[in-house]
């Protein structure tokens, strides 16, 4: 299941939340329970590869 970040447009917190896919409703922020979330737009983390690249040979 993915990570989505949220923006609570009311108090301004950011977080987090582990939902099934992006088509789930919002959840409410959870400092001020506010339903006035945005969605962030958020890069995703991929496994580091197994061959370095040549900029990081380490030598030269």
């Amino acid at each position: 299941m993915p990570i989505f970040e949220y923006l609570c447009l009311a108090c301004g917190t950011l977080f987090e939340k582990l939902q099934k896919s992006a088509g789930d409703e919002a959840p409410p922020c959870p400092a001020c329970g506010s339903a006035q979330v945005k969605r962030k737009l958020s890069s995703f983390a991929a496994p580091p590869s197994s061959t370095p690249s040549a900029g990081c040979s380490g030598g030269g």
